[in-house]
């Protein structure tokens, strides 16, 4: 599709937006390099076996292990205000 098929006026139509012919002229040689590097990606062999990542998976998780949490109060110890034994925090919306 890149070089001489593409009207660079057709694709601002579609796109909606207005180019003066300095743009356009800049805007095609772009739009064409991008076109040449998607023929170039089409080319590419896909038969092969999915590489999705460069190096094998393997998930580095802890065992979950049960451990002593804060106590109520220990949470609310350093809260600015508390009200019924939660915390109490200012009005964000009016």
């Amino acid at each position: 599709m890149a070089g001489s098929d593409m009207d660079i006026h057709q694709v601002a139509k579609l796109a909606r937006i207005a180019l003066t012919p300095d743009e356009a002229q800049r805007y095609e040689a772009q739009l064409n390099r991008v076109l040449t590097h998607m023929e170039q990606l089409a080319k590419v062999n896909l038969e092969a076996e999915p590489s999705a990542h460069s190096q094998p998976l393997f998930d580095v998780l802890r065992h979950d292990e049960i451990r002593p949490g804060l106590s109520h109060e220990a949470a609310l110890s350093n809260a600015p205000r508390q009200t019924l034994g939660q915390f109490q925090i200012p009005k964000v919306i009016e």
